[in-house]
């Protein structure tokens, strides 16, 4: 039972960062495709990847990689992402 109530507890912490990231990100400075490229990076990472490049994002986006290569240079920027 405890070990359910865990993962029930995992599953709210995956979904409310997704959930406060997308509710929050105009107070966070943050622009629709920073936030698209934030939650792509993380369902990446979640993935198992754990080197993410624009060419990555590209693929799985309709951002070219120039427009990614700008978001996370900016994400970078404002300390979102951490090189």
């Amino acid at each position: 039972m405890e070990q359910k109530m865990n993962q029930g507890n995992s599953l709210i912490n995956a979904v409310s960062f997704e959930y406060l990231l997308l509710d929050c990100y105009s107070k966070l400075g943050l622009s629709e495709n920073e936030l698209v490229v934030c939650l792509m990076i993380e369902h990446l990472s979640k993935q198992g990847n754990a080197f993410v490049n624009s060419d990555m994002l590209a693929l799985k986006m309709n951002l070219s990689t120039k427009e990614i290569d700008e978001s996370m240079a900016s994400l970078l920027q404002k300390g979102f992402l951490v090189y």
